[in-house]
């Protein structure tokens, strides 16, 4: 397979005008990890269904902060549903590449549109936050930051080894 090369980009780039984006190795592991995640859920959620699972940037939400506008950016929406119950989730895959200051940042963003109740009036019910991260080292250090915003258990860490366990828990 032939194609353009960087310098024929760089060419192409003066000639044209526009810039042409190139998603990086972590990009690419990052998108690969959250399609692996609902790839796993549809096949054994146990007793649960993945009925839905809305991507980013679908899964994005709009609300006003103090500071104006502003946009929470989970990974995913999903939602999983038996008979009888029907659990919503922002999905956040941690691949351990984020700092801990970014990941506070985050559960602040979280935080503020639980608060500005624009979920709660358009679905009835807030998402839970699900983390699924690399390992339990990382989970430890995901739950000592966020347990400062979480005092309702809003948001729940596991492991890709543990995960689906905690669809059976909560």
């Amino acid at each position: 397979m032939y194609r353009l090369g960087p310098a024929g980009a760089r060419l192409l780039e003066v000639s044209e005008g526009r810039r042409h984006w190139q998603p990086s190795q972590l990009f690419m592991n990052h998108t690969l990890e959250i399609a692996e995640r609902a790839v796993r859920l549809t096949t054994s959620a146990g007793h649960l269904q993945l009925v839905r699972f809305d991507p980013e940037p679908d899964a994005w939400r709009m609300y006003q902060g103090p500071a104006g506008p502003q946009t929470l950016k989970p990974d995913g929406y999903l939602v999983l549903a038996d008979d009888s119950v029907e659990d919503h989730w922002f999905l956040e895959v941690d691949m351990a590449t984020e700092s801990l200051p970014a990941i506070r940042r985050k559960a602040r963003r979280y935080d503020a549109y639980l608060r500005s109740g624009r979920e709660q009036a358009n679905l009835g019910v807030f998402p839970r936050v699900w983390w699924w991260t690399v390992n339990e080292r990382r989970a430890a250090a995901l739950r000592s930051v966020l347990d400062e915003f979480d005092p309702t258990g809003l948001h729940v860490v596991c492991t890709s080894e543990n995960a689906l366990l905690t669809t059976e828990v909560d």
